[in-house]
């Protein structure tokens, strides 16, 4: 895109992406470990009880929460409607 050319809604557009992208990545933090236990436990038991599909993304969510708090999921919400 031509900048000379570029509207000032476009340009403006091109702003807030770079911005988006500069934005700091969270921090981990040592948070509540119940919800991650409990779905490590649950992933245990399933396998123990001979279940096959057994869905692990509750065991990434619970990590994510427990390291880096409620608020990574905005964050991975702007990162993602940003790309």
């Amino acid at each position: 895109m031509d900048i000379k050319e570029a509207t000032f809604d476009e340009l403006e557009e091109e702003l807030k992406r770079r911005k988006i992208k500069r934005e700091a990545k969270p921090q981990i933090r040592l948070g509540e470990m119940k919800e991650l236990e409990e779905a490590c436990k649950e992933y245990i038991d399933d396998i123990h009880n001979g279940e096959i599909d057994i869905d692990t993304e509750h065991i990434f969510e619970a990590a994510l929460t427990m390291f880096y708090g409620n608020g990574i999921w905005d964050w991975l919400s702007k990162k993602q409607e940003g790309l």
